[in-house]
């Protein structure tokens, strides 16, 4: 008998049943255990990728007279047209099936969306990960909870246990052809390795299972400890050497370039830092290419969508994803009153530009050279709202908030 740890009591429940063995199996053991679980309301979603011709539109037919039998409501989209095979089909059917069924969990108000994953592909995951390089983040595997509402039920379940209850209920299912093609790296593992381990070693099996229950809790622990070495690192906006709301990325960090190499270069330190990199949302992978945030760089580094930069006493980490800066100044010259029927205007930085030094000899440098100095990061200087004379810089920042410096 399947039997789940987490209360449920009064919750709503999406099932996502693609109309295999085991999510016919999530199916039944919800709806016959509906009243005992104390559940709200549950329903089926059902995402056909189209890619498999007749088969698939005949395995959606068959998910559909279940719920019908069942007296389950059953949602249905068909990505035909949407997905075509090449490379990544894997990944771009995945992405797709994730984002409808959660747009039909919103939007049908459920509290949790549930997948058939088993303990199973629990173990083919870790596998897989252990063959290419991973960390113990890597070996977290497939989460149980995720924080967009996906529970998996049956992570902990081997995929034997649910074809004896298959076998027990007489349930039918739907055979995926596609499943058999071990040109996919996943259905290689599934056919050719896992069998080959549960068959003549099924402890191991049981190891893989648990494994990533594990490497979560230790994981939890490190970040942590992460967490205690590299937040008094961080140097908050209200410090920052302009003003955070006019930085054109919305995802960005700043830390004490020395405090943080300092502590970064002991033993052990930079594989943490990482770990603590990817909770605040700046994901190194794990390999050469991955390790090139440490030693830092001496200027800049652009790493897939993450551009790492070192200026004046801080590290700057930027999502570039997350470029959003001000599309113009129109507002800004049309309600400053120190600005109208003036020469002065708001601007972005041009060639040329200079301030003016108060009581010094040599009273005219390059604004260049001031951003340089204060350790303004390249990647927010020409986003940064000015007020102008010509080529003369009179502030930084808005109408109303100076430069925090007094050189200008």
């Amino acid at each position: 008998m399947l039997k789940i740890m987490e209360n449920l009591h009064g919750k709503s429940l999406l099932l996502a049943v693609s109309g295999g063995l085991d999510s016919v199996c999530l199916l039944h053991f919800f709806k016959t255990n509906f009243e005992i679980l104390g559940l709200k309301k549950i329903a089926v979603a059902h995402i056909d990728h189209a890619l498999r011709n007749e088969e698939s539109e005949k395995d959606a037919l068959f998910v559909k007279e279940l719920c019908q039998k069942w007296n389950v409501d059953f949602y249905f989209k068909s990505l035909k047209g949407i997905l075509e095979k090449g490379n990544n089909l894997e990944s771009r059917a995945r992405e797709w099936r994730y984002q409808i069924l959660q747009d039909f969990r919103r939007n049908g108000n459920f509290d949790y969306l549930l997948t058939a994953h088993h303990g199973n592909d629990q173990a083919e995951t870790v596998l897989m990960r252990l063959a290419r390089g991973t960390s113990i983040s890597g070996l977290k595997a497939i989460q149980k909870f995720r924080e967009d509402f996906v529970y998996r039920p049956f992570l902990h379940i081997p995929k034997q246990e649910l074809k004896e209850y298959a076998k027990k209920y007489n349930l039918e299912w739907c055979e995926d052809s596609s499943n058999q093609d071990t040109s996919f790296k996943r259905n290689s593992f599934r056919l050719k390795t896992l069998p080959f381990i549960e068959k003549n070693f099924p402890d191991y099996l049981k190891g893989l299972i648990h494994l990533p229950f594990i490497a979560e809790q230790s994981y939890r622990k490190i970040i942590s400890c992460a967490e205690n070495i590299f937040n008094p690192l961080v140097i908050p906006t209200e410090n920052w050497p302009f003003p955070y709301e006019f930085c054109p990325y919305k995802k960005a960090l700043c830390l004490d370039y020395n405090a943080l190499h300092s502590t970064i270069n002991s033993f052990g330190k930079a594989e943490i830092f990482r770990f603590w990199l990817k909770n605040q949302g700046f994901h190194f992978p794990l390999g050469e290419k991955g390790h090139l945030f440490y030693p830092f760089p001496k200027n800049r580094l652009q790493f897939r969508s993450i551009l790492v930069e070192k200026s004046g006493k801080g590290l700057w980490f930027f999502k570039l994803d997350s470029f959003s800066p001000l599309d113009n100044l129109y507002l800004y010259n049309a309600s400053a009153d120190s600005v109208r029927e003036t020469s002065v205007i708001w601007r972005f930085r041009q060639l040329g530009d200079f301030y003016i030094v108060k009581n010094s000899c040599r009273n005219r440098r390059k604004w260049s050279k001031w951003l340089q100095e204060n350790g303004i990061p390249n990647a927010v200087r020409d986003y940064l709202p000015l007020l102008a004379e010509g080529s003369k810089i009179i502030r930084m920042g808005c109408p109303t908030d100076f430069v925090n410096n007094n050189s200008l």
